[in-house]
């Protein structure tokens, strides 16, 4: 079994809780216990198998001391159906953050050659959410971390871009800088 290249999931929180455990650990926990319950997606691929859909079951599992887990395959799929199924399964999910998401739309409409319209029929989104998603792309890489961490929220990152779209496309950086440290010292100040 060989994860997946094109994973569009860039976090794996790696956040402890108060003991110390990250929800990766937890979820090896309850694999300990349970078992897998969901199959992974896995496809042909070479001599192997390629992971489609699961790779944090699967990593949990690899923690847990598993050998082996369940799998659904879905023989011959192209490399742009199995990035099509992983970008969307990871879509579907509530836990990714809002900048993997937009990450996630991206790839899809860079890879597929999908619009935002199509993009968000497979995804049953709206395009103005698509095309809002995407704006978070636009926001400089600290804004970006700040976002991921919840620090600050999708539509603050919007409104961060939509007011820094009016500056000139050489001084948006800047921009976005002293909006970041703006929001830092609103923050450590309660």
């Amino acid at each position: 079994l060989v994860p997946n290249p094109n994973q569009p999931r860039r976090a794996w929180d790696d956040e402890q809780d108060e003991e110390g455990k990250t929800s990766l650990d937890r979820l090896a926990e309850s694999i300990q216990e349970k078992g897998v319950l969901q199959p992974l997606v896995v496809t042909n691929w070479e001599d192997k198998y390629l992971l489609v859909c699961g790779e944090r079951r699967y990593r949990a599992a690899k923690q847990a001391g598993l050998k082996e887990v369940p799998c659904v395959l879905r023989p011959g799929l192209t490399g742009e159906q199995v990035l099509e199924l992983s970008i969307i399964e990871n879509l579907q999910r509530e836990d990714l953050t809002p900048v993997d998401e937009a990450h996630a739309i991206d790839a899809l409409m860079k890879r597929c050659g999908w619009s935002q319209a199509a993009v968000g029929r497979k995804l049953g989104i709206s395009v103005a959410s698509v095309n809002y998603k995407l704006s978070l792309l636009k926001l400089n890489p600290e804004l970006q971390r700040e976002v991921k961490k919840g620090r600050l929220t999708e539509t603050q990152g919007r409104a961060v871009v939509q007011a820094t779209n009016k500056a000139p496309e050489e001084k948006r950086s800047e921009v976005q800088k002293e909006v970041h440290e703006k929001v830092t010292k609103a923050r450590e100040s309660g």
